[in-house]
This record gives C-alpha cells, structure tokens and sequence, in this order.
C-alpha cells in the first residue's frame, strides 16, 4: 500500500495503542516509500527503537524535510535520539 501512495503522502500518524502491531521492520517500509513527509507522529508502540528511521535522518535532504517528528516509544535508546538531533 505504502508503495503505491507514499510519494504523496506530507504528514503519517502512526500513533498507536501499547497493544498495537508496529515494529521497527513497519516503520523502515515508511521511510523506504514515503520520501516527502514534513511530519511523522509515532507514539505509544512497544516495539519501535528508533532504529529504523536512521536512513531518513542519514539522508541530509530528507532530515531537512521533515519538520516535525513525535517519536515518544518506550524502547527508544538514547543513541537513537543522539543521532536524530545531531543531523538536524
């Protein structure tokens, strides 16, 4: 699906539940097809590190591109964040 409709897509709220189905392997399938987002929410999932997200935040252009980030799960590592706030 993502494949299809990514490109166009600005802002993706993926905010869950503590119970809901996401994992870092959902999340890179986001950051492979959606290569114009402004803002990404993700919150409230058990199984994301952050992890994921580090080819967008690797890819000055894209970091520079998204303005707004919620990324509040509870398995973040601080690395994960480091690494985010320093390519911003």
């Amino acid at each position: 699906m993502l494949a299809g409709i990514g490109e166009k897509l600005r802002v993706l709220d993926l905010s869950g539940s503590v119970m809901s189905a996401l994992t870092d392997a959902g999340l890179t399938s986001v950051v492979r097809h959606c290569q114009s987002l402004t803002g990404l929410h993700v919150s409230m999932h058990k199984h994301i590190t952050g992890r994921s997200l580090l080819p967008l935040f690797n890819d000055q252009q894209r970091a520079q591109t998204l303005l707004r980030l919620n990324l509040s799960c509870k398995l973040v590592h601080y690395y994960f964040t480091f690494v985010i706030l320093s390519n911003n």
